[in-house]
């Protein structure tokens, strides 16, 4: 499911930049679009209706990121605020499909759609709380 997410977005005009893996497999993809990065996870559905994303994506990674939940569910795509996953996204932990792992997740009322994202129309929550005159001091 994560492969055909990330041909989406390229056939849209995303890069690929890097492939993450661990021993289970693809775990996400680092994409680019214009001068902005992003890392691309993927879940079958949004868990009481909350992104979940591996931890060790999210609190190593550089603070410019951008993340990208895709649902398969209902085949929506959802962007996240690096900054605002990494200091307000919640700690969970539990099996996954195959092992034992760490989350951070976040209410995807605090993300965006992607598509309305990228046109400008929707930003997803930011440590300065949405405000875009603040943000330009965050």
């Amino acid at each position: 499911m994560i492969h055909e997410a990330k041909d989406e977005l390229c056939e849209h005009g995303f890069r690929e930049l890097e492939q993450v893996t661990d021993s289970h497999g693809t775990v996400g993809y680092v994409l680019q679009f214009l001068n902005q990065r992003y890392v691309l996870v993927a879940k079958q559905y949004a868990h009481e209706g909350k992104a979940s994303f591996l931890e060790r994506l999210v609190v190593n990674a550089p603070m410019d990121l951008l993340y990208i939940f895709y649902c398969d569910d209902d085949r929506s795509y959802t962007v996240f605020d690096g900054e605002y996953l990494r200091e307000h996204g919640v700690r969970s932990s539990g099996m996954s499909k195959k092992t034992y792992v760490h989350w951070r997740e976040l209410p995807l009322d605090r993300g965006a759609d992607l598509h309305e994202f990228l046109h400008q129309r929707a930003s997803p929550r930011t440590l300065a709380g949405g405000n875009g005159t603040l943000d330009s001091f965050a």
